[in-house]
């Protein structure tokens, strides 16, 4: 916790902050919370920061600061203004949390679900090319095998192939669960109104949907939204009965 006065002058830390920071009470009372700018923030954050509570309004947010030492670290503030006579602002009260362990393993999640993703790509590139181009050439070689076989023989063959059929077509769906094409090609909204289409083809249940993105999002956030939406619709057709 730090006080300040309207003018950002701070007149009181607690010890917390000293802790944190590492800045003691002496050298940081006199000064402005600037001692802790890391400068990964712009003028315009700070603008919004007094635009708010210059206003009368608390403003809640995360700060990259940086120690005493030059350590950066990440800070989940509030900043509260707080009225004298004549309800004028006159002082203003932060109070902040370390966050940085938390950051960090979000961060590292962030990185993991990326890479996650990018196997999951490359292992459905996999089944539906590779896998497909091999079961193509098994096709055309057991269709010349055939042609020199008698009737009983060209039965089983026949068998084959439509074994072959079903093992291709249920590669290509764990594909297209692993990393739609759809969604690569033309992006989530795409990808979303062919999932209703294909739910009303199977159940016969209207499906309506609207989505508003003005981009493609990111690698890390369509597949999992894709998969929601998905879960979502066979769930809802699987055990709500809808009409």
């Amino acid at each position: 916790v730090f006080i300040t006065t309207r003018d950002g002058i701070i007149e009181y830390v607690n010890p917390a902050f000293e802790r944190v920071t590492g800045y003691p009470r002496e050298e940081a009372i006199g000064r402005t919370p600037s001692i802790l700018k890391s400068g990964e923030h712009d003028a315009a954050f700070y603008g919004e920061v007094w635009r708010t509570i210059l206003s009368g309004k608390v403003f809640t947010g995360v700060f990259v600061n940086r120690k005493k030492t030059g350590e950066a670290f990440y800070e989940e503030r509030s900043i509260t203004p707080v009225r004298g006579d004549g309800n004028n602002i006159t002082h203003f009260v932060a109070a902040g949390r370390d966050i940085t362990q938390r950051k960090r393993g979000e961060e590292a999640l962030r990185r993991l679900s990326i890479q996650l993703e990018r196997e999951a790509e490359r292992i459905a590139h996999t089944l539906h090319d590779e896998a497909g181009q091999f079961l193509t050439s098994a096709h055309i070689t057991l269709a010349d095998v055939a042609r020199d076989l008698p009737d009983a023989a060209q039965s089983r063959l026949r068998e084959v192939r439509d074994h072959l059929d079903r093992i291709e077509e249920h590669l290509r769906g764990l594909s297209h669960e692993l990393r739609p094409r759809i969604l690569d090609d033309l992006g989530l909204a795409a990808a979303r109104e062919f999932l209703a289409e294909g739910v009303m083809k199977r159940t016969g249940i209207i499906v309506t949907t609207e989505v508003a993105l003005e981009a493609r999002l990111p690698l890390v956030v369509e597949p999992p939204l894709y998969r929601l939406i998905q879960e979502a619709l066979t769930n809802a057709a699987t055990h709500a009965r809808p009409t």
